[in-house]
């Protein structure tokens, strides 16, 4: 499976992004967040030079939720294995 990751929109302005992790996060290889222009940025800590991930607040929401209600927990017998 290919997944096509969106370019941020026209002229948002990643540099001035002010980056924030858990309070609970451990180690340098986190996920980080940063609202900018109405649109929420994820990346990881590890890569930042990698392009974030970039959320409408819908879809925020939504991810946000799915998280909440274990919509993306693996139920297999080892890390990241679907049941």
């Amino acid at each position: 499976m290919t997944s096509a990751r969106k370019p941020p929109p026209d002229g948002l302005d990643l540099g001035t992004a002010k980056w924030q992790r858990s309070p609970a996060a451990v180690g340098d290889e986190v996920i980080e967040i940063a609202h900018v222009a109405g649109y929420i940025a994820m990346r990881n800590s590890a890569d930042p030079d990698t392009p974030p991930l970039i959320f409408t607040p819908a879809e925020w929401a939504a991810f946000t939720a799915g998280v909440k209600n274990s919509e993306f927990d693996f139920a297999g017998d080892g890390p990241g294995e679907p049941s």
